[in-house]
């Protein structure tokens, strides 16, 4: 009698990206800020925020977040009503459609180190207010921003986007991230910091002398460019959440966690230990490597909790009871108390916007 061999458990799937990405939020600073070109204009802001599910009272609230899908959904409605992808903060508009021109641009190259210098070249003849730059440094290359007036630029939103442009928009022709070797910036430390693991995640110093930059293994722009014209033209329907999206270019150890725990069912352990497992880990190895990027699996899972929290409230479907035992807590005083914490308004506040 021949036996049979044993059949190995089927292997869970490895949760994607797209799944977390429904559920992503940004600080309020962020709609707080493309509001600032058009602050004296209280009824269209209130519009705006309406439009969008963006509830007034976030804003005024320090810890607060709101749905990337709803900041994006403002992102493009402001650049529609003022024709300026700067927001304002640079000393001439960029027209809309700027940045989507760039993309194409720099996306017709054979490889990621020329695209970067695609990128350069086309904003260098747009505008005289901003000189992006790839500067080999030995085995490192920086990709550097200087702005003509930083002053202008007074919450650097400017200098992020194109920091931004060069590291997820790269990592995304690349088809993988790009690994960062360092970041400076020169200014002091700002109120979202906090982002800046998300955005660049590398080591960050700040109050530089220089230009602001994003550094990385010159090896990576050799990398041959890997999208077609049919990606390029979804990247830019989706623009500008691939640039914002926290997921997207980024594979450190905080976003792995992050993208496990997401794609796990609410009946399903959470832990640290379970999670460690889930990566082939241990539990110690796990904790010391989230230390080392200055990060906690708590401050991952409660930023998770917040972020399917905003995203249930922002809909109709479950009761605040509802979301709270899908979220895990004992009570829904509990999960009030916690979302309060987090954002500074109650689950009620947010939802009855």
């Amino acid at each position: 009698m021949v036996q049979s061999e044993p059949v190995a458990p089927a292997r869970k799937p490895r949760p994607h990206t797209s799944i977390a990405m429904k559920t992503l939020t940004v600080s309020n600073h962020y709609p707080e800020t493309i509001l600032h070109c058009i602050r004296g204009q209280s009824v269209l802001v209130d519009q705006l925020l309406a439009e969008v599910n963006i509830p007034p009272v976030v804003l005024a609230q320090p810890r607060a977040r709101v749905a990337i899908e709803s900041y994006v959904n403002l992102y493009r409605r402001i650049v529609a009503v003022t024709h300026d992808e700067s927001f304002g903060f640079l000393p001439h508009p960029l027209r809309q459609q700027t940045l989507n021109i760039a993309c194409e641009y720099a996306a017709n190259s054979p490889t990621i180190g020329e695209a970067l210098e695609k990128i350069c070249r086309f904003y260098s003849v747009v505008t005289p207010d901003v000189s992006l730059a790839v500067r080999p440094l030995g085995k490192e290359v920086r990709f550097e921003v200087e702005l003509a007036r930083p002053d202008q630029d007074f919450v650097h939103f400017m200098v992020e986007t194109f920091l931004c442009i060069g590291y997820r928009f790269s990592s995304w022709l690349a088809g993988q991230a790009m690994r960062l070797t360092g970041s400076g910036f020169s200014y002091d430390p700002v109120r979202n910091k906090d982002e800046y693991v998300f955005l660049f995640p590398t080591s960050h110093e700040f109050g530089i002398v220089g230009p602001n930059f994003i550094a990385m293994d010159a090896d990576f722009l050799r990398l041959p460019v890997l999208k077609t014209a049919g990606d390029l033209r979804a990247f830019n329907d989706r623009a500008p959440l691939d640039l914002l999206n926290k997921l997207i270019g980024n594979d450190s150890l905080t976003n792995r966690v992050y993208v496990v725990l997401s794609g796990k069912h609410p009946d399903e352990p959470q832990d640290a230990k379970t999670v460690a497992s889930d990566m082939a880990m241990t539990e110690q190895t796990l904790r010391r490597r989230l230390r080392a990027e200055g990060n906690t699996f708590q401050k991952i899972k409660d930023n998770l909790r917040l972020d399917t929290a905003i995203f249930h409230l922002m809909g109709e479907k479950y009761t605040i009871t509802e979301i709270s035992e899908r979220l895990g807590f004992s009570t829904p005083s509990a999960f009030s108390r916690a979302f309060k914490t987090w954002t500074g308004v109650s689950p009620e506040q947010y939802r009855h916007r």
